[in-house]
């Protein structure tokens, strides 16, 4: 199967037909807006330039600021804490189960504080976190729920898509997603008034965008009085050539979909019985939808180390693997001398050492980040 099919062509031409006149700028961004979310059955989405502009934007539509906490797995890509950074929000990092990777529920209710404002849950390598109970715990605390689905298309926990388990979702079209426009990203919701917010937030602050309202018209746009800016923002639009990529892509998303989670499914049955793997455990309650592959190498009792192991699989003619991104918090950026990242690691409560705090409360992801090994479904 090919990644990138006819549609997605024929749509490009047409755009490129229009020579980017401004009377039909954005037409094609609210066309993916409107099948994105009809594809989810949820009420509104924004297409947005990446699945970190979505976060942002979304952590933004929730009102985080200064001081405030935002709860997120040190498991994943940066992104997920740097988006509560740069409202200069505190990303509090909470562990993770060992078995599904996943964000754990009683990791979160340990690290609510009455600054905590937020929870964002990642679905990590296709598997959704535990929404149920992470649902359960931001109404009984009154917190905002932002699911980061940027490797989760299509997958289902407690019978519900990723995508309407939250307050807001955010996917990423990256070149490495389940479907792709190179880059990209969208925030869904049905919650009018944070998408309102969301798009305003994407647009400069520009204060006729919101659920219903993507483009400024002209007539608002040419008169002396109109003011544009009703707030801080940031420019994360999406273009309209992404946008066409991205209507050819929903049009295929079960295709692309279902082919890594055959893959998965393949990978599932060749590893089983090795005492030394150590699977992505898929709850009962959810359907996997297999960004990779993903598995831990249990070493303590073998004689070979996961360099010895990705070595000899090369050998023997697998294809390159990834590990796991390193923990958030032991990035070097911390070391760096941002002004966001200083006035967070010079807080009382991290004396006298901001990643000490933070191994001390994540041993699980501590103990399974260097032993992951991701192996990729996109064979097309």
């Amino acid at each position: 199967m090919r990644r990138i099919g006819s549609s997605e062509r024929r749509y490009i031409d047409e755009v490129l037909d229009g020579e980017f006149k401004t009377s039909t700028v954005g037409a094609w961004v609210r066309r993916a807006e409107e099948a994105f979310a009809a594809k989810l059955g949820v009420r509104h989405a924004v297409a947005l330039n990446s699945g970190t502009a979505a976060l942002h934007a979304a952590v933004a539509a929730a009102r985080i600021q200064r001081g405030d906490e935002v709860i997120v797995p040190p498991l994943t890509m940066a992104s997920t804490a740097l988006c509560a950074i740069y409202q200069e929000a505190i990303p509090v990092f909470a562990d993770i189960d060992p078995d599904t990777l996943t964000l754990d529920p009683a990791a979160v209710e340990r690290a609510i504080t009455p600054q905590t404002k937020a929870i964002i849950p990642v679905s990590l390598y296709g598997l959704q976190a535990d929404m149920e109970a992470l649902a359960r715990i931001a109404v009984k605390h009154n917190l905002v729920l932002i699911e980061d689905d940027a490797e989760c298309y299509l997958g289902y926990a407690n019978g519900k898509v990723s995508g309407t388990c939250a307050d807001m979702s955010c996917f990423s079209l990256q070149a490495s997603k389940h479907i792709s426009s190179g880059e990209g990203g969208i925030l869904v919701s049905d919650d009018e008034e944070l998408i309102d917010r969301a798009r305003c937030f994407s647009v400069l602050g520009y204060d006729v965008a919101g659920a219903k309202q993507g483009r400024i018209t002209r007539e608002i746009l040419q008169h002396p009085e109109y003011a544009r800016h009703l707030s801080l923002g940031q420019k994360y639009k999406m273009s309209d050539l992404t946008a066409a990529v991205v209507l050819g892509q929903l049009e295929r998303l079960d295709d692309l979909v279902d082919v890594r989670k055959r893959a998965g499914a393949h990978y599932r049955a060749v590893v089983e019985g090795f005492d030394w793997v150590k699977m992505q455990v898929v709850p009962s309650t959810h359907i996997h939808s297999y960004y990779t592959f993903a598995f831990r190498l249990e070493l303590s009792d073998l004689d070979f180390s996961w360099q010895d192991f990705r070595k000899k699989f090369l050998e023997l003619g697998g294809h390159p693997f990834y590990a796991a991104w390193r923990l958030t918090y032991n990035e070097p950026m911390w070391d760096s001398n941002d002004f966001r990242l200083a006035r967070i690691v010079e807080q009382e409560r991290f004396h006298p050492d901001f990643r000490t705090y933070f191994r001390e409360r994540c041993p699980n992801a501590e103990r399974v980040q260097p032993q992951i090994v991701q192996l990729k479904t996109n064979f097309y």
